[in-house]
């Protein structure tokens, strides 16, 4: 008896050892978890209760009108919208499907909890999520997305403390910006009803904002712009509406909606309205803006980081995330149609075939094409187009690729600079001629010469040896500052011999650069610095930059008038407009420009094949001409509902009929050149014009039978008197009419009748006889008196 009450005490002794033990390990476990739970809410980050103002929001890009164009973001597209923008529908989807008693938990929901923890037993994982909204954007804003036992006390902690801080409206629309739904970075619905519906969030209907509700628990799973899906309009084959139609009925089973609203939802064809979404934005984008905003993204990055004195890369962190609105010069309409007809190949027909097979292996057409238009009075660029047929991610070749620009440099280099000296004039004659300059003959291309020319002509029929000839009166050194420090393009320390006179240099200009510099003729003389934006502002509307633009004078306005004058109509003409330019022919056509200007725009386009290869070969030839086409088409387009307007002709220039031959004054002889007329009207700078009478043009009696110069002998119904220039005038006498002996020809002009002079004979030649050259000159001078009368 004794011993099995022995047995018991000890039995109930052990119990109790057991028992204590364990409420000690207990009160020991519990102890040391709440230490554990103190310390991890200790290490809780602070939060700002200011969540949406610290968002990192991409920044927005637009046009030069103000109309939105694409954001600008790192990884992350986020618009962040007021919550009287999110429709009550939208709101009410999300708190359906991802938190039902929202409005009645303090920021954790213990039944959902608890639910969790059974199926995660049940299961034997932990793939069953019990976070309400508030706890989804503590984690989305301040914590990591591992289930990790620590971050999850720390995310219990931190709702409840927001919960008492702000409103559930106030929660709610946070949440709303903050969310990730699909894609590359799409945060928050504004980004979301977007990229997929082509709409804002405040015009989303029910059965759209369930399909981005339901989005939510797999955003990749369920991002409705998968191939598959575009291309599947049955919405009861894609995963993504099978999850939008648990929302709808979640909806209405928490009556958010009516049974007639649950029902019309259903019937809305999703899929088709995200295809047609899609294809639309992708009208509305032809070969999209890239050329344009990714180069003047560069230009505000560039700014921005030399304002703040940081590096590029930063700058270009701070303006993806930092929620700015970047305001471009671009002008959409014109940017989508000059590509148009870059792209378009009937400009290339002479030419494609014999790139047909090269094309089709690579995929990317050749010859390519580049072109710039800018509103040469503000410096503002309104189109930038980079390639023909070409995808993003391709070289732009109207903003980063040199190339030689042949003639079209003539009046920058040239002729502007020359005139605004005071060398020459348009109505300057010069020779057209072969030359030899220390070892340097340049040809014109088509291996001919004209002889005497004006300069006027000689630009537009772009005579080699007359450009030539025009750089060395300027200077070698006056030619590099005229390009360097007027016209602001750049030259490298070899471009030092009279090539660069015809385009000859080592690595060339971009069409934004010569689009630039052709914008002084349409802007009086006045070089303005080119840009591609106006402003950057902050999210509070703040102007953080403003550009601002270099602007100097490059030619007098006098000088660029008369070089803007002398491009007129030289293959610019595209309508009513007036309009000037100059096309431009590298060696072996490996290069074709045209640069020109109206009242308006200036503008630059360039064909060339991206090997530099010659664009002919096999009977196929593409030719300046036909970049002028280019040219004048893009410029159509520009000036489309513009008023008329004519350049503007500065003071200080006047007008004198000049001698085509000479380049003097005018006289009555030089209008009756056997030619036709040689007297043509020619402008020229004030204080510059010629006043010495043309004395190149003189009459001389000739016997008609022989166009010989008569004799006293000739029957006087022979003699006739005609205009020669001197160069020209017949060098024997007719030999109908002459005998042995001396002639002495009339001196007086008004006397053409050879028998009432000296009747003496002649030998037939004027050589040693100067009484021809009195004959000549008198006759001229009677000639100049008259002009100089009249």
């Amino acid at each position: 008896m004794e011993k099995k009450k022995r047995k018991k005490k000890k039995s109930k002794n052990i119990i109790k050892f057991v028992f204590t033990t364990l409420l000690l390990l207990f009160f020991i476990i519990a102890a040391a978890g709440t230490g554990i739970t103190i310390a991890v809410i200790k290490s809780a980050p602070n939060i700002d209760t200011d969540i949406i103002a610290n968002l990192n929001q991409s920044s927005k890009i637009y046009d030069k009108d103000g109309n939105y164009i694409q954001d600008f973001a790192d990884g992350e597209v986020r618009t962040i919208i007021p919550s009287n923008e999110i429709p009550d529908h939208l709101k009410n989807a999300f708190v359906a499907i991802e938190d039902e008693r929202f409005y009645s938990h303090h920021g954790i929901d213990f039944k959902r909890i608890g639910g969790a923890i059974v199926h995660d037993i049940l299961t034997m994982s932990k793939a069953q999520g019990a976070s309400t909204i508030t706890q989804q954007l503590i984690k989305n804003y301040a914590l990591t997305s591992e289930k990790l036992f620590t971050r999850k006390i720390q995310e219990m902690y931190l709702s409840v403390q927001i919960e008492r801080k702000l409103t559930k409206d106030q929660i709610l629309h946070a949440y709303l910006n903050t969310i990730y739904l699909g894609g590359r970075g799409i945060y928050g619905v504004q980004a979301a009803a977007n990229k997929y519906f082509n709409k804002d969030a405040k015009d989303l209907t029910i059965a759209e904002s369930a399909v981005l509700a339901g989005l939510i628990k797999f955003p990749s799973k369920y991002y409705p712009l998968k191939e598959a899906y575009l291309k599947d309009e049955i919405p009861d084959k894609i995963p993504y509406m099978d999850r939008q139609r648990l929302v709808l009925k979640k909806m209405r089973e928490l009556g958010y909606i009516t049974e007639d609203q649950y029902q019309q939802a259903l019937q809305e064809n999703i899929p088709l309205v995200i295809k047609k979404a899609q294809e639309a934005k992708k009208d509305s984008q032809p070969l999209k803006f890239h050329w344009f905003v990714d180069a003047a993204m560069d230009q505000v990055i560039s700014d921005f980081a030399a304002k703040h004195n940081i590096s590029e890369d930063e700058a270009a962190q701070r303006l993806r995330t930092g929620g700015y609105k970047i305001y471009l010069t671009m002008d959409t309409n014109l940017q989508i149609a000059a590509q148009k007809v870059i792209d378009d190949d009937k400009y290339y027909k002479n030419i494609d075939p014999l790139f047909s097979k090269e094309t089709k292996t690579t995929g990317i057409p050749q010859p390519q094409a580049s072109a710039v238009v800018i509103d040469h009075q503000t410096g503002q660029v309104r189109a930038i187009i980079g390639g023909r047929k070409v995808n993003k991610g391709s070289i732009n070749r109207a903003t980063e690729v040199r190339r030689q620009t042949g003639s079209s440099i003539k009046p920058l280099a040239d002729y502007g600079p020359a005139i605004d000296m005071l060398l020459i004039n348009p109505g300057t004659v010069l020779v057209d001629e072969p030359i030899n300059i220390a070892g340097y003959t340049p040809d014109n291309e088509d291996n001919s010469y004209l002889g005497s020319i004006t300069v006027r002509d000689a630009l537009r029929k772009s005579r080699n040896t007359v450009a030539v000839k025009v750089a060395q009166m300027v200077g070698i050194n006056n030619v590099r500052d005229y390009l360097m420090n007027k016209f602001h393009l750049p030259l490298d320390d070899s471009d030092r011999n009279l090539g660069i006179a015809l385009g000859a240099f080592k690595h060339g200009f971009t069409p934004y650069e010569m689009a630039a510099a052709y914008g002084v003729f349409g802007n009086n003389g006045i070089y303005i610095e080119p840009t591609m934006y106006t402003k950057v502002t902050d999210k509070l509307g703040n102007e953080i930059l403003v550009k601002t633009q270099y602007n100097g004078r490059a030619l007098s306005p006098q000088a660029s008038y008369l070089t803007l004058d002398m491009l007129i109509g030289n293959k610019s003409n595209f309508g009513n407009m007036p309009s000037a330019g100059k096309t431009g022919t590298t060696d072996n056509r490996k290069e074709l420009w045209y640069c020109g200007v109206t009242p308006y725009y200036s503008g630059a386009v360039m064909v060339g094949h991206t090997k530099n290869l010659p664009l002919q070969g096999k009977g196929y030839k593409f030719t300046s001409t036909d970049t002028s086409k280019i040219w004048q088409a893009i410029m159509r387009e520009a000036h489309k509902n513009l008023p008329y307007k004519s350049f503007t002709k500065p003071d200080g220039i006047v007008p004198v009929q000049i001698c085509l031959d000479s380049g003097k004054v005018a006289s009555e002889l030089c209008s009756q050149d056997p030619r036709g007329s040689r007297v043509a009207t020619q402008w020229f700078i004030e204080g510059s014009q010629p006043v010495e009478i043309c004395d190149e043009h003189v009459s001389v009696m000739i016997d008609k039978k022989t166009n010989k110069l008569a004799t006293p002998n000739c029957p006087p119904s022979d003699v006739i008197t005609k205009v020669f220039l001197k160069k020209d005038v017949p060098t024997e006498y007719c030999p109908l009419h002459s005998s042995p002996g001396n002639i002495n020809p009339p001196t007086d002009n008004t006397n053409t009748n050879p028998d009432e002079n000296n009747k003496d004979n002649s030998t037939g030649s004027t050589e040693g006889n100067t009484s021809l050259n009195n004959t000549i000159n008198n006759n001229n001078s009677q000639e100049n008196k008259k002009s100089k009368n009249q």
